[in-house]
């Protein structure tokens, strides 16, 4: 006998069993703290907008095109909160050197510009022995790929 689709995935339809659908959609209220995204490549901020628009939530998040490299959060008047970075790891990047160089360019960057952020940061494999103490290390599989995910508050 089929499992009915709310059995393999509880919580898939709300209370009455009738899926939500084009028109059902509940609109969410404000975040609770400003969400902030940025990436450098264009294209990647117009989907992420997009996408925003889509869903109803072009009022919740900031989508804005820049380098992580160059952002100073408190010289824009952003206070500590949660920063959840992933970044061009692997192939992507040419080789496990080049991750591991970009790794660590990213923790000197969190370092000097993030204290007191909670942090989310993925990370290539074998990059374990660079990410400060304070961090901590999670397997991350993904997609054929063992990755890590460093989580914990950054020193201030």
């Amino acid at each position: 006998m089929p499992s009915s689709p709310d059995r393999l995935w509880p919580g898939r339809f709300p209370p009455g069993g009738r899926p939500l659908g084009p028109g059902r959609c509940p609109r969410w209220g404000p975040a609770p703290a400003p969400i902030w995204g940025i990436d450098r490549d264009p294209a990647a901020c117009r989907r992420v907008g997009n996408a925003l628009a889509k869903g109803g939530l072009e009022n919740s998040a900031t989508v804005e095109c820049r380098d992580f490299f160059e952002l100073e959060p408190a010289a824009l008047g952003i206070r500590p909160g949660v920063a959840v970075i992933n970044p061009p790891y692997g192939k992507r990047l040419g080789s496990v050197s080049e991750s591991r160089a970009l790794f660590g360019r990213i923790l000197s960057r969190l370092a000097r510009c993030y204290p007191g952020w909670k942090l989310a940061l993925i990370a290539p494999p074998g990059a374990e022995d660079l990410a400060p103490p304070q961090l901590t290390a999670h397997r991350l599989p993904h997609g054929g790929l063992a990755l890590m995910l460093f989580t914990g508050t950054l020193s201030p």
